[in-house]
């Protein structure tokens, strides 16, 4: 970052960052869930302690990795008050992870078969508009851009 110290970011420093959650419900009757609230398994060398979900009331809980190696937890929730959370503390530098602003975009009709799994569109947001700020609120703007700029600009919000 410019104008920033250099000591401020010495990688022999390891910041501790708690991370976790806490997701409360009234449900009205009896759900099934899947949550993926845990630290990335790259990242669980790090991790002070496990980050292991916990639920108030306690259910079993079924874990799996997904395609993409986050950890799931499969549980059924009862109706009623139900929280489920984690809590850990992760060693991390603190440094930005590294950029190509000059790779490439290609054709969509040119990648591999096994990659387009990743450009699935989200069944959470709109796919065709990116959040961003501006004079304090909320807005969209459409996508524009090539390569890791178009990546960087549908995942930063100012």
């Amino acid at each position: 970052m410019p104008g920033w110290p250099k000591s401020y970011f010495r990688t022999q420093d390891l910041m501790r960052i708690r991370v976790g959650c806490e997701l409360s419900f009234d449900l009205p009757q009896i759900t099934p869930m899947i949550a993926t609230l845990n630290v990335h398994f790259s990242r669980v060398p790090e991790l002070e302690r496990p980050d292991y979900l916990t639920t108030n009331p306690s259910v079993p809980i079924e874990g799996y990795r997904d395609s993409f190696g986050n950890w799931c937890n499969r549980l059924v929730a009862p109706s009623g008050h139900f929280s489920l959370g984690t809590d850990a503390i992760i060693r991390d530098s603190g440094m930005p992870d590294p950029v190509n602003l000059n790779a490439l975009q290609h054709q969509v009709e040119n990648l591999p078969a096994e990659t387009i799994l990743f450009l699935l569109g989200s069944r959470y947001c709109e796919t065709d508009v990116c959040p961003t700020r501006r004079n304090g609120s909320l807005e969209t703007a459409h996508l524009v851009g090539r390569g890791c700029r178009l990546s960087a600009t549908s995942c930063t919000i100012t």
